[in-house]
């Protein structure tokens, strides 16, 4: 650690102390006003390490809070710009968690996919995302604004001026909901032709990479076979297979196909150049 960062802590102190303050000292003391509330209301007579292990679970429950989500489905339609509906057009969503208490950097901007899931438009441009219900594990909570939706087709782009995402995005106010809706369900999302002719495949390895990175008990790939497919079709070898085990890359982890229901059609799309099937032990 150089001098500069000594300083750097040094001033981020106060915050540090003023940001820890506010989510953890302020549910505690708004949980010691309930608690006074309540046992006023009804005369209750709580001796003191009672009273405290009533402040410290409504404490625990302000903290905590959404305690979980449901997510709903998410319909809408593709067309261009003439309204007519464009067909195979490929959407990702992807959620993200956050930590409720950042235990190591409160400016930390770390987030990590908590679901993912995928979509192609059918002829008449429309398609369908199923929702699902998110139970957090401990100091977790999805992120506002989610999910992230994103439309991939080569040498198309999203126009966001056609498709009216500037009036959505001003009446986003989810923040904290328990029940999460999205307010892309009816609209017709507008595609044309891009300037340079280039698609949008640098995003959507950032979206398979995301979900990639999850760790082996998260059977989360699964959902995505489309996006795995069309990003690995032009890496060779990039997948092996080796019985009921399969690996994306030299670096990821291996993930069992059995357990996440997946079998060899699952990667239908890809040849012998992209997948290298290994000998049985």
């Amino acid at each position: 650690m150089n001098i500069l960062d000594i300083f750097l802590l040094i001033y981020l102190i106060p915050f540090i102390i003023a940001y820890y303050l506010w989510v953890l000292a302020l549910p505690i003391l708004v949980a010691q006003l309930l608690i006074f509330m309540l046992t006023k209301h009804f005369g209750w007579k709580l001796k003191k390490k009672h009273k405290w292990l009533w402040i410290i679970l409504l404490a625990s429950i302000l903290i905590t809070y959404p305690w979980f989500s449901i997510v709903e489905d998410i319909e809408g339609r593709v067309v261009d710009v003439t309204g007519q509906p464009i067909e195979g057009i490929l959407i990702t969503a992807l959620w993200e968690y956050e930590p409720i208490i950042r235990v190591t950097s409160i400016f930390s901007g770390s987030s990590y996919a908590a679901q993912a899931r995928e979509a192609v438009t059918d002829k008449d441009g429309r398609y369908h995302i199923y929702g699902f219900t998110y139970l957090p594990s401990f100091n977790q909570k999805l992120m506002s604004g989610q999910p992230k939706v994103r439309f991939y087709q080569e040498n198309l782009r999203v126009d966001y001026n056609l498709s009216k995402y500037k009036y959505w995005k001003g009446k986003f106010s989810l923040r904290g909901s328990i029940v999460r809706k999205s307010l892309l369900n009816g609209l017709d999302v507008v595609m044309v032709k891009t300037d340079n002719g280039s698609g949008n495949s640098g995003t959507l390895w950032g979206f398979v990479k995301s979900v990639l990175s999850e760790d082996n008990d998260n059977c989360m790939w699964a959902n995505i076979p489309v996006a795995i497919t069309r990003e690995y079709k032009t890496v060779k070898r990039g997948i092996q297979i080796s019985e009921d085990t399969v690996k994306f890359g030299r670096h990821s982890l291996p993930r069992n196909m059995e357990k996440c229901g997946v079998d060899i059609g699952f990667f239908k799309g890809l040849s012998e150049w992209n997948i290298k099937i290994l000998p049985e032990k």
